[in-house]
């Protein structure tokens, strides 16, 4: 909705499409990274920071998460995992949003 508002209609598809391009954009423990490609993405294509509006919604959770969703699945996130997605981010230099996007509602 952030996007749209600054006139970038097509974020999310975009960003889907983005996704689709980079089928091996995740290894390893391949859902994590590849949760932590989507944020990447996600502020490549807005080139905006999003790592606030991520942190908030716990996308940078450190610890255990077990996840039963087709499979039983175990992940191991660390600070470091999550230091190394926050610094490439900053390394970019992207903007950040004019405003807390957590707070926008439809």
């Amino acid at each position: 909705m952030y996007f749209k508002e600054q006139g970038y209609e097509d974020f999310y598809p975009d960003l889907m499409e983005e996704l689709r391009n980079r089928p091996n954009a995740g290894s390893g423990n391949e859902s994590i990274n590849n949760m932590f490609e989507f944020i990447k993405i996600a502020c490549y294509i807005g080139n905006t920071d999003l790592t606030d509006f991520f942190d908030q919604w716990g996308f940078f959770y450190v610890g255990t998460i077990k996840v039963q969703d087709y499979a039983n699945y175990e992940f191991y996130i660390t600070e470091s995992d999550v230091s190394k997605v926050k610094q490439y981010i900053a390394n970019k230099k992207y903007p950040k949003p004019a405003y807390d996007i957590t707070t926008i509602t439809d």
